[in-house]
């Protein structure tokens, strides 16, 4: 792709990403030359403290996001193309709260700090928007402690389940192996299919293999004490 066609599609890009969809075309236009695109290989670590901060929006490929945990790695979620990263991070010289790496090839759009400011400061709507996707993972990391506070393995697998999934969604495909998972969530793999088992002998989740489905997840989030 060369320059001005790789500029044009930056432009593309933000004009149907969810924070600067109602921008003008010439307000994106403006700040086209502030973006860049990035491509990193399976197990490069894609939020490197080395790197400037800016926004990511993946346009394809996988990744999984990590609490920064020296200890232990706690697999936070696992994101695809669509997703969008460094929200947190942005306006603030700090290291990264989460370690996001690559699970495949991910292919990427970054958006500078001065152009995600430009367009904050110059439509409200931006502003508006970026404080609603912070309080969505807010929330998101409030069901995450969760996790990382359940008593139960029961408990433990369920919290890891519904904040993994959208709960407008009832199918949940687990992105990683039932050894990774296990440790993830700090049991271990007898405990783990224990989990599963009482998890779907309670009418909650059916599995097959590594796609989960919510029988009745509401139910699962009141017993479970998940809300």
């Amino acid at each position: 792709m060369n320059g001005n066609k790789e500029l044009q599609s930056a432009v593309n890009i933000l004009s149907g990403h969810f924070l600067f969809s109602e921008c003008s075309h010439e307000l994106l236009e403006s700040v086209k030359d502030k973006c860049a695109f990035a491509v990193c290989s399976s197990g490069e670590i894609i939020t490197d403290d080395s790197k400037t901060h800016c926004l990511y929006i993946l346009l394809s490929g996988n990744a999984a996001v990590y609490t920064r945990d020296e200890n232990r790695d706690f697999l936070l979620r696992t994101i695809t193309g669509g997703d969008t990263l460094g929200v947190a991070n942005l306006f603030v010289e700090e290291p990264f709260v989460s370690r996001v790496v690559a699970l495949s090839e991910v292919r990427m759009l970054t958006v500078s700090v001065d152009a995600v400011r430009l367009l904050i400061q110059s439509d409200s709507t931006v502003s508006m928007k970026y404080i609603l996707f912070l309080s969505d993972r807010i929330r998101f990391l409030n069901r995450r402690i969760a996790v990382l506070s359940a008593g139960s393995a029961e408990r433990r697998l369920a919290a890891w389940l519904d904040s993994s999934c959208p709960r407008e969604q009832n199918e949940f495909k687990i992105p990683i192996s039932m050894s990774a998972l296990a440790a993830a969530l700090g049991l271990g793999r007898a405990s783990l299919y224990r989990a599963f088992d009482d998890l779907t002998d309670s009418g909650f989740i059916r599995r097959e293999k590594e796609l989960v489905t919510f029988t009745d997840r509401q139910a699962m989030i009141a017993v479970c004490n998940l809300s």
